[in-house]
């Protein structure tokens, strides 16, 4: 049976963004905002995306059309039960790509994507970038609700890292602040 390399990609936009003080996911880099950016790369690689989000109607203006608006169930709880959420109505692999990452690339994306489907593990991830991670989604059922971070998830799933070339480093900035922001390229 042929299966695409993603199933589906969840876009994480539910953050506060207070460090950013201001939505992050509306902010604009290059004329896009970067959710808009996020949602393109992420429809190169499947037809069902999923944007995690606190308060659907704020971003029902800026996502392509067929992409879905997911409002997680508590709001501000954090990216982990939101992700649970909805990865336990699904099947295969869930690539989950953070909202605030604007440097990253459709080419780093599959080919982190094409070096974790050659490892013999439930969750991958690229070195100390935690939340740009790919997974079955079934890992979700077998995880104590308890984990709350995605560092414990990787942890008791035992992910195992991506590694990209070096120069490729830059594509996973992960934009926090205004300054930040202010500081791309």
């Amino acid at each position: 049976m042929h299966r695409e390399p993603i199933d589906t990609v969840i876009v994480l936009a539910g953050g506060q963004s207070k460090r950013f003080q201001g939505n992050k996911a509306l902010a604009v880099y290059e004329g896009r905002t970067l959710l808009e950016r996020a949602c393109s790369h992420a429809l190169q690689l499947t037809s069902h995306v999923i944007v995690s989000c606190s308060e659907a109607h704020t971003y029902s203006e800026a996502v392509p059309t067929g992409v879905l608006l997911r409002p997680d169930k508590k709001d501000f709880a954090g990216p982990i039960p939101a992700l649970r959420d909805i990865c336990l109505e699904l099947q295969g692999v869930v690539l989950v790509l953070p909202v605030d990452m604007p440097l990253v690339t459709t080419t780093v994306l599959k080919e982190f994507i094409a070096r974790s489907h050659r490892l013999p593990a439930y969750v991958s991830c690229i070195h100390q970038h935690y939340a740009l991670c790919m997974y079955y989604a079934e890992v979700f059922s077998k995880t104590d609700a308890s984990v709350m971070s995605f560092r414990r998830l990787h942890e008791h799933n035992n992910a195992l890292d991506v590694r990209l070339p070096e120069e490729w480093a830059p594509s996973f900035a992960n934009i926090n602040t205004r300054q930040d922001f202010q500081q791309l390229p």
